[in-house]
């Protein structure tokens, strides 16, 4: 019997597989990093359009009981308390995020709200939006007088979307 040369196997890997294999991932990590922050920030949008469409429901409940009037004074979110359900509603989940879950603190900094309007008005005026224009992925959400709510880009570039509302103003999108 011819027996050939027998070259001992190493088991394991060596220094430099080792460091392919960490280099691979660190760059895998560094190309997603940034899509999950976007991704996590367009939950938080998404989560802000809801709070604002909650708080349009209550804007209605409260003209249903004070003949069809929305809050008199600007940024009244007071008088809505009877209203809303939960008062975490009335602070944008990105600040909450920031501010380490101390929603009270931001309640008056997340939305703004234009008092005085009657509920029989136009559809089309922004009754609420956010304090911040560029809040969430360069744009904010607005809440509209039939109570929609709705993200639009920041001033910065021309997207073709048009004009961003102004609260308490008609609202044409062409």
């Amino acid at each position: 019997m011819n027996r050939s040369i027998r070259t001992p196997m190493y088991r394991g890997f060596t220094l430099v597989e080792l460091m392919l294999v960490t280099l691979i991932i660190c760059l895998l990590a560094a190309i997603l990093f940034p899509v999950f922050a976007r991704a996590r920030e367009k939950a938080y949008a998404t989560n802000c359009n809801h709070n604002l469409r909650e708080v349009g429901v209550a804007l209605h409940l409260y003209a249903y009981e004070a003949g069809g009037r929305f809050p008199a004074r600007d940024n009244d979110f007071a008088a809505l308390s009877a209203y809303v359900p939960d008062r975490e509603i009335l602070a944008c989940p990105t600040l909450v995020h920031l501010s380490r879950d101390k929603w009270r603190e931001v309640i008056g900094e997340s939305y703004r709200l234009k008092g005085g309007l009657a509920a029989d008005a136009l559809s089309t005026i922004a009754v609420a939006g956010e304090q911040d224009e560029n809040r969430h992925n360069d744009g904010s959400n607005f809440l509209f007088l039939d109570g929609h709510a709705r993200w639009f880009r920041g001033p910065g570039e021309y997207t073709g979307q048009g004009p961003r509302p102004e609260l308490g103003k008609p609202f044409n999108p062409r």
